[in-house]
């Protein structure tokens, strides 16, 4: 047998070998950018869920307490926390559906919490 048929029956193999490895090693990376990509949406979202929540309780705190001190009390506070959730609802609802569109999913709008969160300046007049 010929020298250069013995070392490609010992080099084609290895090769072979060392493309599946290398196969094997970019498949695993891929799906941990996929994993670490959801986790940064996820995160992303979080972000706006918590500020929207936040702005919402010291809305109700601050409601509650003029409420129950029969109107005496957290005037100045409602006054100027009103106009920061209002600005933060319509951002947070328009994040979170930019980030569902980045994460290729179709935003479902909830009817019923889409609509009573655009209710929420309304709702803040009357009290």
């Amino acid at each position: 047998m010929k020298l250069r048929f013995i070392m490609l029956a010992i080099i084609m193999p290895l090769l072979a070998l060392a493309t599946y490895f290398a196969w094997l090693k970019m498949t695993v990376e891929r799906d941990r950018l996929a994993v670490a990509s959801q986790s940064v949406l996820w995160a992303s979202e979080q972000v706006l869920i918590n500020d929207l929540v936040h702005q919402l309780q010291r809305e109700r705190g601050y409601s509650a307490g003029f409420v129950a001190s029969g109107g005496e009390n957290f005037c100045a506070d409602l006054a100027r926390q009103r106009p920061a959730t209002d600005t933060v609802v319509p951002s947070a609802l328009q994040n979170t559906q930019k980030l569902a569109s980045m994460r290729g999913e179709a935003f479902i709008a909830r009817p019923r919490p889409d609509r009573r969160a655009g209710d929420l300046p309304r709702a803040g007049q009357r009290t």
